[in-house]
């Protein structure tokens, strides 16, 4: 997996992944923690399972998938 600070193009299903906002193809990623509200209540968030967010860097749409769904590689550099 490429480093957390790196802008990224990520795929998944097969498919580049694209922003349902702007159109953009990269963005920024890191590891999310998906919480219930019952879980944050009983103390046990630590065990929930993890997601990775995606936010675009040209208009900051974020969108969630599910860990080891998404094929993440550097982008190119312009």
């Amino acid at each position: 997996m490429v480093d957390k600070d790196e802008i990224v193009i990520a795929g998944a299903a097969g498919r580049q992944v694209m922003c349902g906002h702007c159109g953009g193809d990269q963005y920024r990623w890191r590891r999310v923690l998906l919480n219930s509200g019952t879980s944050e209540l009983f103390g046990f968030a630590a065990f929930n399972p993890e997601a990775v967010a995606l936010t675009c860097i040209r208009c900051g749409k974020m969108a969630e998938f599910a860990d080891g769904a998404l094929d993440l590689r550097s982008a190119p550099q312009q």
